[in-house]
């Protein structure tokens, strides 16, 4: 009785040990991948950015070449590419307020908080205080 009590301690152990491990193999993978898919990224982007400059530079060279002349066309597409960072900046901000988690933080505070809307009056909060 006394050998299988330490058999099933030894190996309740190794299969804590075998999961820290693992746990341990997880995270360094999710972090190399997390790494990989930044750089892949950031790659990408440089690609895009070189790959629309180069359009942009072909539309221009094509517009030179006709009758229209390069000024005009460069002017609107510098109206058309400030109307679309306009926009995604907009797109940024409003996405940015996700990362505040006001969901969570209005349920872990019991709807302490003012939400969007409310009157952002201050409120002090003092320990021991009505």
């Amino acid at each position: 009785m006394l050998q299988s009590a330490e058999g099933l301690a030894r190996a309740a152990v190794q299969r804590a040990q075998d999961l820290v491990e693992l746990a341990a193999a997880e995270m360094r993978l999710a972090a190399l991948s997390g790494l990989t898919m930044l750089l892949c990224v950031m790659i990408a982007a440089a690609a895009l950015v070189v790959a629309w400059g180069l359009l942009v530079a072909c539309v221009l060279y094509l517009f030179s070449q006709s009758l229209v002349g390069w000024p005009i066309p460069a002017f609107g597409l510098a109206v058309g590419h400030s109307m679309l960072a306009y926009y995604l900046w907009h797109v940024t901000v409003r996405l940015s307020r996700n990362l505040t988690l006001p969901e969570l933080r209005g349920t872990l505070r019991g709807g302490l908080e003012p939400k969007e809307g409310e009157n952002h009056e201050p409120v002090a909060l003092v320990a021991g205080g009505s």
